[in-house]
């Protein structure tokens, strides 16, 4: 065992220090002497921190030069201590009123790099800097100028390091093993939550993260895409509709599979065969240089002039590796109609197609060889009697 995993660490320092300098030369590029960062993937990829307290205020302070300062609550700073590899840390009590408590936090943390007036780079599309932070920042920065960051962590985190690519693929087995247990548990007269049950706990055997769900819907409930499980029990002629994610260290991989309660009819099997196909063509053409318009339309189009669907609005895929709730994937990279960014080798994508109550993806990489499936699972629309 490595000695990052001995001491709760996930990438060696290596890695992280590799990290935070392309970072900071992307910051020398846009005038930015400092980032207050705030989104808990970022903060995560940064500087290590594996924490789920983030629904009270914290950040990352870092620097143009120099290491980072976490700014966190102080119960939180044995896990900091346990989990990241940033050893300075500046600190709040719960208080009353906690939200000047923890802003004054960020304050010493800039005053104490020197940098609490300037140019201060926030990242304006993070969950967690709510319109009340981004006041009370303001007052506690009077001499700063809150500046929107580029994205900048976000696009690095587009292409992943090979012990990235080795969590997705941990993540990637747990998902396999959630999804066989549930299909194998499919019987008339099961409800949902029988099958939820099941999946929950073979993600648990498979050593996944405890976090590990997904969505689980039978029958008419299929068209409910982000549709939670039910006590609805299944009949014969249902479609059951799973998509699942396995979670190894944070690193997600994503799952869609259709089983049918009983033997198909003949135009459930078209539906999934004229899916699985379109699908499988699409992702053969994910290489690098291709432009996601182009993958786009082999998701989409043939699913239309098939009258699968009348509209086709939703993504045919998005990037995905590193999550934290409320998040479901990276979403800076998405394969809708009009996009003008080209694949790179080491993207990741979770590549999804649905109709008519039936969908199937798959978790993938971006190789200089072409496209490689994280999740290997047979590709076919499973009957269970």
């Amino acid at each position: 065992m490595s000695e990052s995993a001995n001491n709760g660490i996930d990438f060696p320092a290596e890695e992280y220090r590799t990290r935070l300098q392309r970072t900071q030369e992307e910051m020398a590029k846009h005038d930015l002497p400092v980032l207050l960062l705030h989104q808990p993937e970022n903060i995560n990829y940064l500087s290590g921190l594996d924490d789920i307290g983030y629904f009270s205020y914290h950040a990352l302070a870092v620097p143009s030069r120099g290491d980072p300062v976490l700014i966190v609550r102080d119960m939180e700073v044995p896990t900091a201590h346990s989990t990241s590899w940033v050893k300075n840390h500046t600190v709040y009590a719960d208080a009353a009123d906690p939200i000047p408590a923890s802003l004054d936090a960020a304050r010493r943390a800039l005053d104490g790099l020197g940098l609490a007036g300037g140019r201060v780079g926030v990242d304006e599309h993070s969950w967690f800097l709510t319109v009340e932070r981004w006041k009370m920042l303001q007052a506690q920065l009077p001499n700063a100028t809150l500046a929107k960051e580029p994205r900048i962590v976000d696009h690095l985190r587009l292409i992943k390091s090979p012990r990235e690519i080795e969590y997705l693929r941990g993540a990637a087995r747990q998902v396999e093993v959630g999804m066989l247990a549930g299909i194998e548990a499919i019987a008339p007269g099961v409800t949902e939550r029988d099958l939820a049950s099941v999946v929950s706990s073979a993600f648990v055997k498979a050593g996944a993260d405890m976090r590990s769900g997904g969505i689980i819907t039978s029958g008419s409930r299929t068209n409910l895409i982000h549709g939670g499980s039910s006590n609805r029990r299944l009949e014969r002629g249902d479609p059951v509709y799973f998509e699942l994610e396995g979670i190894h260290r944070k690193y997600y991989s994503r799952l869609m599979r259709t089983a049918v309660v009983g033997p198909a009819s003949a135009e459930q099997q078209r539906v999934a065969q004229t899916i699985i196909r379109t699908q499988d063509e699409a992702i053969a053409l994910m290489r690098p240089g291709t432009p996601a318009s182009v993958i786009d339309r082999a998701c989409r189009e043939p699913i239309l002039t098939a009258g699968l669907r009348k509209t086709y609005t939703n993504r045919t895929g998005y990037s995905l590796a590193l999550c934290e709730s409320p998040s479901a994937g990276e979403f800076i990279r998405e394969f809708v109609p009009g996009v003008e960014w080209v694949l790179e080798a080491g993207m990741v994508f979770h590549m999804l197609m649905m109709a008519a109550g039936m969908g199937f993806s798959e978790t993938v990489l971006v190789t200089e060889r072409g496209p490689e499936r994280l999740t290997t699972m047979e590709r076919k629309l499973f009957s269970r009697n």
